[in-house]
């Protein structure tokens, strides 16, 4: 195994020397802060369509195409000439390939070609991806390291033990190309390519072009195929599994006898090649960048942030934030990689950690700059469209709600009165009077008058239809709506009530002729909320909250009997609207029947609706999103609950401390070993945990072996990590 210099940037090593392929189970990440990203496995092949080296953000930060799939490397060692010593005995030249791509037999079964993991050693990560391979005395390493704003990488080899005085290697990279939209495959049709200059290529179609530059070396022409590349983790989701990655040629690089050789690559969206990554990591742009929030992490979350640890909770928080050009440079929050965007909802309850929290309020300004300037008829954008930079989608009822939530932590953080009197604060307001006369199209039926979504008589907040999904709980597939929750949710009305509370409070404090006519207005309907909150969600029986009301055809009132972690913002909100005694049997319920070590179930085990796993087709995994299905992020509204409902104790902050510390393990868990195959630690869920990232769900039941949670879905999501930041911070305070 080579040695590699430690930085302070590496937050992750894996040892692989055991059995590489127990690394096909563990996704790696790397971004650049415009929505492009790199993705993979620590294996180093790839097993779902989202994969590549290289996946460019063409219209920043969406429409991600996937350009460079993999890099076949291949090392050819020729033999000494004659009185010269060597260090290979075969007379024949020797091959050495380092990638690794999956297919399949015709009996199912896995083949790997190359077979460059039995070679694998090492793999690092933190702000580059590096994979150490060792064959005798040779040593080899490949490094990925994304471009700061730029949609380009760089690749950079590193070949040690070549210094027999005549022994002579060439390096052959040959790039497996798909140049194509991130959610597709590839299946045939060659792309063009040229190359300009001799160590330079362009390949594209259309006016998607990619250029791959290699300083040194030669390229070779010779286009052909590796055909059916198979991608298990499609197959599991029930998706079309197979691709094939086009090939124009290969660079070659003669090396001479040397103790040491650097050969780098470029890959840049576009017909210009770009400069190589500077190699010193403390040189990189994002670095620079990245270091006063590293320090500023392990300056106010000591308990928490070593600086190993605040190094990886900074690389963590910052791979979601990104560029956006909305009528200027605006910033946002990729919701999860590989495959969300930037989404309302996921972006107003992930700001307070990823940005607040992390002393980054500039830019937690800009965000909301960026979606304010989108607001229509009070309602917040759910997503930016990815394919149309100018389109918006308005498709839920609680984005605008979290907006203000957001909007009153960034003034308590920044005291920012300028932003808030010239425009956060009417934001805020234009919202609120929305809600309460109508909005989002709709029929206008209900005593409030109105909208899809509207303010009723009661004063409490009723949105949707049968065939709607406005709150957070969305899932449907086609028609079907799996957790139907039209008329009246607990945490939006728990989301309103501390609107008007908090609205009023901070309008008080200030001038203005808007915020002072709204602050009393705000606060007198805050109380009439209070009432109707009290009056029509708690179930006495229970004990707990009831998850929504609605209104049959005939007006016959009706109560969802669920128990759902969506009371747990009643209590977790900065303004509750319960007594102390109930907030208590809320947090007892949840507790006592949906807290894992990895998150809030989203239904009890006893529940008919239950599914304990999450897996097959599209259909089924919706159906099971929120049937039990574990939410990492619901973490941090329980944890803070725990805290407001123990007013702040010692023993509360020690059981808000355990409920987020087996996450907080997962996410900076920094070194490891794979266990060999036939172990049974080989099936333990952690073998599938994102390196360091946080998973958007988990399955329901646990792991029968090891009483672990299978991590599902989207690999890395913002708001697992923003909310375990957010309470980290608060058990700071």
């Amino acid at each position: 195994m080579m040695p590699t210099m430690p930085d302070p940037w590496t937050t992750h090593t894996l040892d692989l020397a055991d059995d590489a392929l127990a690394g096909l189970e563990r996704e790696w990440l790397l971004t650049g802060g415009t929505g492009a990203y790199a993705m993979g496995t620590v294996a180093a092949c790839p097993t779902r369509r989202y994969h590549g080296l290289f996946v460019a953000a063409t219209q920043p930060p969406t429409g991600r195409v996937v350009t460079l799939s993999q890099m076949w490397e291949q090392l050819l060692l020729e033999p000494a000439r004659a009185g010269g010593s060597t260090p290979f005995h075969s007379p024949a030249v020797q091959s050495l390939e380092f990638a690794t791509l999956r297919f399949r037999s015709q009996a199912g079964r896995p083949i790997y070609a190359p077979q460059g993991y039995q070679m694998l050693d090492r793999f690092e990560r933190g702000l580059s991806a590096k994979w150490s391979y060792t064959w005798g005395r040779i040593g080899f390493e490949r490094e990925l390291i994304l471009h700061w704003k730029q949609q380009a990488a760089t690749l950079r080899y590193t070949v040690t033990g070549l210094d027999a005085p005549a022994a002579r290697a060439t390096l052959r990279l040959e790039p497996m190309l798909a140049l194509r939209d991130f959610h597709a495959l590839r299946r045939g049709g060659a792309p063009g390519f040229e190359s300009p200059a001799r160590d330079t290529l362009r390949v594209g179609e259309g006016t998607l072009w990619t250029t791959l530059h290699c300083p040194g070396a030669k390229f070779q022409p010779g286009q052909h195929w590796w055909y059916a590349v198979h991608y298990p983790l499609d197959a599991e989701r029930g998706q079309e599994d197979t691709e094939d990655l086009f090939v124009p040629g290969r660079f070659e690089i003669e090396l001479p006898p040397a103790a040491s050789h650097e050969v780098t690559v470029t890959i840049a969206l576009g017909d210009e090649p770009a400069d190589p990554a500077p190699v010193a990591i403390d040189e990189h742009p994002r670095a620079a960048h990245l270091a006063p929030i590293r320090d500023h992490l392990a300056r106010t979350l000591p308990s928490t942030a070593t600086p190993r640890r605040a190094a990886a909770l900074t690389i963590a928080a910052d791979d979601f934030v990104v560029d956006r050009d909305v009528d200027g440079p605006r910033s946002t929050i990729i919701a999860g990689y590989p495959w969300f965007a930037d989404w309302g909802r996921d972006t107003f309850i992930a700001l307070p950690g990823l940005m607040l929290v992390t002393g980054r309020a500039p830019e937690a300004r800009r965000v909301l700059e960026a979606f304010a300037a989108r607001i229509r008829d009070g309602l917040v954008p759910n997503r930016f469209d990815d394919y149309n930079p100018a389109a918006a989608h308005y498709n839920t009822v609680d984005a605008s709600l979290w907006f203000i939530h957001a909007a009153m932590r960034y003034l308590d953080a920044t005291s920012d009165n300028k932003t808030w009197n010239d425009w956060l604060a009417h934001a805020c307001i234009d919202i609120i009077e929305h809600y309460q006369r109508g909005t989002g199209g709709g029929d206008r039926r209900g005593g409030g008058g109105g909208g899809l979504i509207h303010m009723d008589d009661d004063g409490l907040i009723t949105a949707g239809h049968s065939g709607t999904q406005l709150t957070w709980m969305d899932a449907a597939c086609g028609d079907v709506v799996f957790t139907p929750r039209a008329g009246k949710a607990v945490e939006i009305n728990a989301l309103w009530h501390s609107a008007l509370v908090g609205l009023a409070k901070r309008f008080a404090r200030r001038k203005g002729e808007r915020q002072q006519q709204a602050g009393p207005a705000y606060a007198q309907l805050a109380e009439r909320v209070c009432a109707s909150f009290n009056d029509r969600f708690w179930n006495e029986r229970e004990g707990w909250l009831y998850d929504h009301l609605w209104a049959d055809a005939s007006g016959q009132p009706h109560h969802d009997l669920a128990l759902r972690p969506n009371q747990i913002f009643a209590v977790a909100l900065e303004h509750s609207p319960l007594e102390p005694d109930r907030q208590r049997q809320v947090v007892v319920a949840v507790r006592d029947h949906l807290l894992t070590p990895v998150g809030l179930r989203t239904l009890p085990a006893d529940d008919p609706a239950y599914h304990a796993h999450y897996t097959g087709d599209q259909f089924h995994r919706d159906e099971a999103y929120h049937q039990g299905t574990i939410w990492p992020w619901l973490i941090g509204p329980y944890a803070e609950a725990v805290l407001r409902a123990g007013d702040f104790s010692d023993d509360a902050r020690r059981e808000a401390r355990e409920a987020i510390t087996p996450l907080l393990d997962r996410l900076l868990e920094q070194t490891g070993q794979t266990a060999p195959a036939g172990d049974p630690a080989r099936t333990h869920p952690l073998m599938r945990d994102a390196v360091g990232q946080l998973h958007e769900i988990h399955e329901a039941d646990p792991h029968p072996a090891t009483g672990d949670h299978r991590p599902v879905g989207c690999p890395a999501q913002a708001w697992s990590i923003a909310e375990l930041l957010r309470v980290a911070h608060l058990l700071e305070s």
